[in-house]
């Protein structure tokens, strides 16, 4: 207690048969809704929901792909009467719960983040190799999208000029019950490190693939119907490209293990590669039709581990029963990724903050330093008595520390 004073009315309260702390039905009720844990913080959240900081946080919150993403967490931390933190410490791995109390209401507003039946919840990440993230969530879109106006009165604009966008890759269907309505409520993100060879050329600045995997109700009918999408999505982007007089993408039609898929490249016909290549080639564009499995990635080498990803995780590849969203993350693979543009970075940080060589390799050398003190984290969202709740594991390498220690 940093207060002499105050801790006096603690213990007076609680020899005067006052309300102690320990006493506190909210104070039993935050505890109890905690895992065994080595530390607990209890907040009483209703002396801090007022402040003007905390209001317009959860303002800018209020926006399409957070609310999409955190699904009532924010929103339930706007109407929480308390929170209760727990932090457990053990094999060199720091485990947090974080839950809350209050109206239920608010929560219960979002349903397209609540699984319907009690065995549903979103679906395993998948491993892929040189994986740096991976994030799996049950989202209803069709739901989302259908109550747009009430979650986002003051973006009806935006929200409409998108869905003229839309109108014009998918032929004039319409996107909320004639699209949306075609995904199962399971989304999965994958990021993954990109493995450049010199017959192929390496970009001199090296950016991680990434892919969006779905799933289609039915897939022999909107298969097709994505696949126009895309290949009038890769036109657009090429007309434009055009106007500034830079290469567009080919389109092309290949086989892999059976399936057919179209990919998208940038030509090397008029490049040296022996030298670095311009970012544009990080890009292979790709989409595939799997099965029920939609899967558009940005490069077709991620595609492919994402097709054998699922071959092989066919037999196990079952909801996670209560789990709304789960992210898992290799710091490591950040790390590698850190320093394969070691020099591009170093660069920027010259020509952003106007450092000079030394300064910002310092920089530089304290940023990967900072991201190998971590290794694998994972983060589970699920519903503890109807609100939100977060679960995080977090591996911290303590034998580094002494790497930010200044020297004896």
């Amino acid at each position: 207690c940093n207060s002499a004073e105050l801790l006096r009315r603690i213990i007076d309260q609680a020899q005067d048969g006052g309300e102690s702390l320990a006493s506190s039905s909210q104070f039993k009720t935050a505890m109890a809704s905690l895992p065994a844990s080595d530390i607990g913080i209890f907040v009483d959240f209703r002396v801090f929901r007022g402040l003007p900081q905390v209001q317009e946080g959860l303002r800018q919150a209020r926006s399409p792909l957070p609310v999409l993403f955190l699904a009532g967490l924010t929103e339930a931390l706007g109407g929480a009467e308390w929170l209760a933190l727990g932090l457990s410490y053990a094999d060199e791995k720091v485990q947090f719960a974080l839950r809350s109390g209050g109206d239920t209401a608010l929560a219960s507003d979002f349903g397209f983040a609540t699984p319907t039946s009690p065995g549903e919840g979103a679906l395993p990440n998948l491993e892929v190799p040189g994986r740096i993230m991976a994030l799996t969530m049950y989202r209803d879109l069709h739901d989302f999208y259908a109550r747009k106006n009430e979650l986002f009165p003051e973006r009806t604009s935006g929200l409409i000029f998108f869905e003229n966008m839309m109108g014009i890759f998918f032929t004039g269907r319409n996107f909320t019950d004639e699209v949306l309505t075609e995904l199962h409520p399971h989304i999965r993100i994958v990021v993954a490190q990109q493995q450049f060879t010199p017959e192929t050329g390496v970009p001199e600045v090296q950016i991680p693939a990434f892919a969006l995997v779905f799933r289609m109700r039915n897939p022999q009918r909107f298969g097709p119907i994505v696949e126009e999408g895309w290949q009038k999505a890769l036109g657009l982007i090429n007309f434009v490209r055009g106007q500034d007089a830079q290469p567009g993408l080919i389109l092309d039609r290949v086989e892999y293990q059976g399936v057919k898929y179209t990919v998208s490249y940038f030509s090397t016909v008029d490049e040296d590669l022996s030298q670095p290549l311009p970012m544009r080639f990080n890009f292979r564009p790709v989409v595939i039709t799997q099965g029920d499995n939609l899967i558009l990635a940005s490069t077709e080498g991620l595609g492919r581990s994402i097709m054998d990803a699922i071959r092989a995780s066919a037999d196990s590849d079952r909801p996670l029963p209560g789990v709304t969203a789960l992210m898992e993350a290799d710091m490591a693979a950040v790390a590698q990724v850190i320093e394969v543009n070691r020099e591009a970075l170093i660069r920027q940080n010259m020509i952003e903050k106007g450092r000079n060589r030394e300064e910002a390799v310092k920089e530089w050398e304290q940023l990967k330093r900072a991201v190998e003190l971590f290794g694998k984290s994972v983060v589970k969202v699920g519903v503890h008595e109807g609100r939100p709740a977060l679960d995080a594991e977090v591996s911290v390498k303590w034998s580094t520390l002494d790497q930010f220690l200044p020297a004896k």
